[in-house]
């Protein structure tokens, strides 16, 4: 057979957060790497190290200083210098980035951060939103344009779920909110609250709640099941007994 790649490198691995573009890391003896195409094309420059990646962005140190630059696999160009401590996986095109005694950061898929300033605390964007702390220690939510959509005004947030629901909360007590920042599932309503859970063919959004030690099930706009089990097995039962009779597939 021809050969497709030179025989230069001591090691070829996947690339784990980009297996779906077909990603490849290739090391030389030396302790440099290059990333190949699924054609074993050489489409990076040299670099020490690659670190997460996801969505078509890499983490990458070219080994001149111990921070982190993200590399866009797509258009085969450096998009950020190095100078992030720590970097996260790109989600819905955005990456979360770190530099110690600044703060928190989202860089876009063309290297542009999302604030002006560094923020205490930034999470990943999720369903067009990002769970954001602020200097006085109250969370809210930014969109993809890095403007508030929630103020922020809660004692602590989540992620919003696949119900598009984020639980939030306040004076010690925990409610939901919607994207618009309105309150959907009062607060102190119940003593507990969980993430957002999807069925397996994504039919089904929906999340538990506890209230005086019982538990229900709510999503689609419903009480799946209502808030009134305290046995676990009956409370799930009922669960995949709806899914049943509504067509929807749980996930194992």
């Amino acid at each position: 057979g021809n050969v497709v790649l030179p025989f230069d490198y001591t090691s070829i691995s996947p690339h784990l957060g980009l297996r779906e573009e077909g990603i490849y890391k290739a090391y030389t003896g030396r302790g440099k790497g290059v990333l190949l195409d699924r054609n074993c094309k050489v489409i990076s420059p040299v670099f020490d190290a690659f670190g997460r990646g996801s969505e078509g962005i890499t983490s990458y140190c070219d080994g001149t200083n111990d921070k982190w630059g993200l590399f866009n696999v797509v258009t085969g160009k450096v998009i950020t210098p190095q100078i992030y401590d720590d970097t996260f996986w790109c989600n819905e095109g955005f990456c979360r980035v770190k530099i110690e005694g600044k703060g928190w950061n989202l860089v876009d898929k063309s290297g542009r951060e999302l604030f002006s300033g560094y923020v205490p605390l930034v999470k990943d964007m999720s369903n067009g939103l990002a769970l954001v702390k602020d200097s006085n220690d109250k969370y809210g939510y930014v969109n993809r344009s890095g403007s508030w959509v929630v103020e922020p005004q809660y004692d602590f947030g989540c992620d919003f779920g696949p119900d598009k629901l984020a639980r939030v909360k306040k004076n010690d007590q925990w409610g939901c909110i919607n994207s618009l920042g309105k309150v959907v599932i009062p607060f102190g309503e119940y003593d507990e609250i969980s993430d957002g859970y999807s069925s397996a063919d994504g039919k089904l959004n929906f999340r538990s709640f506890r209230k005086n030690g019982k538990y229900g099930y709510y999503g689609n706009g419903e009480w799946i099941v209502p808030c009134k089990y305290a046995d676990n097995e009956e409370l799930n039962s009922r669960l995949y007994r709806y899914a049943r009779e509504h067509g929807i597939t749980m996930k194992d």
